[in-house]
């Protein structure tokens, strides 16, 4: 069973934070905050909130929602929940005109790497085709 984790940008600093999320409704008014394991909460952008997919790329670092990963420099995925699916889906980005489109549990991510994610480096899904 995979452990059911979120992470958010903190709205104070920026930094990214993974717990628990938490949603607060007063009124007309709606908060995101993400509790950590020692308690503490942090309001985090509702719009950087990911979840974890229960899979750590080569270095064991936990994949979020939202992370890129790379490998060897070759193909750059971008991970998301399919939309009406309860099922990750890797999103590539092209690479000499080749799509990769799969769902991450058909992946081996021991030779991948995360190298940023999509609200810190949106640059990296930048298409790196060339004009022939």
């Amino acid at each position: 069973m995979r452990e059911i984790l979120f992470r958010g940008k903190r709205i104070d600093n920026g930094e990214l934070v993974e717990g628990y999320v938490w949603i607060s409704i007063t009124g007309s008014c709606s908060s995101c905050y993400i509790t950590i394991t020692n308690g503490d909460m942090y309001k985090v952008d509702p719009e950087t909130v990911g979840q974890y997919t229960g899979c750590d790329d080569k270095d064991g670092t936990k994949i979020f929602e939202g992370d890129i990963l790379a490998e060897e420099s070759y193909w750059k995925i971008r991970v998301e929940y399919y939309k009406g699916m309860k099922v990750l889906d890797l999103d590539s980005v092209r690479y000499n005109n080749k799509i990769l489109n799969s769902h991450i549990e058909y992946f081996n991510l021991s030779d991948w790497k995360i190298i940023g994610n999509v609200h810190d480096n949106p640059e990296l899904l930048k298409s790196e085709d060339k004009e022939e």
